[in-house]
């Protein structure tokens, strides 16, 4: 068991979120990433009701530049034709959360903040039967996968983010099954040796099978042979207990969204 303490591992799960927003504006040329005092926040208009990526993370240690920097935020959105967009904030900060709700957000979601050394990883598991494992960089397929995981139409993260360009930072993990790419995860690499993992997906019809497990021990595997010694994530409460298997620590905290959607 690794000596790193929750408080040190809870960070990892939050400061992550500043690369995964810089990086995923660099998907398309309308996409920008707005950064000042301590706040980065990804501007995406071409899925403009999805806070889930149009989010804004600050840091943690000048929390004014978040609570005075909202009505900029708001313009710059609106002026995008932004319709919805959120804030990440590092579990409860009850005075932060008091400005984000008198500028109209509210809580949208709860994510479970995870993470582990990889010393206390279990990567042993038995890969799922009849599919194979890949690390072809196809953000198209990825960003369909994760949009039907959702529930939403495959078209919804494509104009956005179906073009993310690779990079040295990032790999993709895919299981497929007769070709057809089944389950999906993309694993950030950050320069203090984390691997933050994002769009972890199984297409409807196809769950059930450990696919989820497969493709996220490929990943922590690759993530290993290239220098990673740490990885977190920000979990869905279904997929707590996946992740509690591969080793992960549930944290006790969340990584809250708040979200600001326009009427009408």
């Amino acid at each position: 068991m690794s000596d790193l303490t929750e408080t040190q591992l809870l960070a990892l799960a939050y400061d992550d979120l500043p690369h995964f927003l810089r990086r995923f504006a660099t998907a398309s040329d309308r996409s920008v990433a707005l950064e000042f005092d301590g706040l980065t926040a990804l501007i995406a208009p071409d899925c403009p009701d999805r806070s889930l990526i149009n989010g804004v993370a600050f840091d943690r240690s000048r929390p004014e530049g978040l609570t005075g920097g909202l009505e900029r935020l708001a313009s710059a959105y609106d002026e995008a034709g932004v319709n919805a967009w959120g804030v990440w904030l590092y579990d409860r900060e009850p005075e932060i959360e008091r400005a984000l709700a008198a500028a109209g957000l509210k809580l949208d979601s709860s994510p479970v903040a995870m993470a582990a050394p990889y010393e206390d990883l279990r990567l042993d598991w038995p890969a799922a039967d009849g599919v194979e494992v890949d690390f072809e960089w196809d953000p198209h397929t990825m960003m369909v996968l994760n949009a039907l995981a959702y529930g939403l139409p495959e078209t919804e993260f494509l104009a956005a983010l179906g073009a993310l360009p690779p990079g040295d930072d990032m790999f993709m993990a895919f299981v497929r099954e007769g070709g057809e790419a089944i389950a999906c995860a993309l694993f950030l690499m950050l320069d203090d040796g984390d691997l933050a993992v994002y769009f972890v997906a199984t297409k409807p019809g196809s769950r059930s099978r450990g696919l989820g497990r497969t493709v996220m021990q490929a990943g922590l595997r690759e993530g290993a042979a290239r220098g990673c010694t740490t990885t977190s994530l920000q979990a869905s409460e279904k997929g707590v207990p996946l992740y509690l298997k591969l080793g992960y620590r549930d944290l006790g905290r969340k990584i809250n969204l708040w979200e600001h959607r326009r009427a009408g």
